[in-house]
């Protein structure tokens, strides 16, 4: 999936979350800000994690099937310093029949899926 990344902002095609480079005079000077955490402060390469990770759970499957997708998505929550299962939560919580769209847009793209998560489609 691909990734806009400029000095400002960084967004996902697959996903409708991006973050946002605020510049206040101050201590949050050069960090950022995720649309589904709009609490917390990140540097820019939790900010990136966190839009791969939206765009990797939002982008066809409620879960990561593969192993590999399983460790990617652990990998990206992880320099998040948060649970995989509840940023999935936050996902899942915002604006959800936008993700059934996207969901939809994207198993059509890549097909059905095999794995634990296929099932409940």
């Amino acid at each position: 999936m691909t990734k806009t990344a400029s000095d400002w902002l960084i967004a996902g095609n697959g996903a409708h979350e991006a973050a946002f480079r605020i510049d206040e005079p101050g201590p949050h000077h050069g960090q950022w800000v995720l649309s589904y955490l709009p609490g917390q402060r990140l540097t820019r390469e939790q900010a990136y994690a966190g839009v791969a990770l939206a765009e990797l759970i939002i982008g066809g499957f409620d879960c990561p099937v593969t192993k590999f997708e399983q460790e990617m998505a652990s990998m990206h929550a992880e320099v998040l310093g948060m649970e995989l299962v509840d940023i999935m939560l936050r996902l899942a919580l915002r604006d959800p029949e936008t993700r059934r769209r996207e969901q939809a847009r994207w198993i059509s793209i890549r097909g059905r899926r095999s794995g634990s998560c296929g099932a409940r489609r």
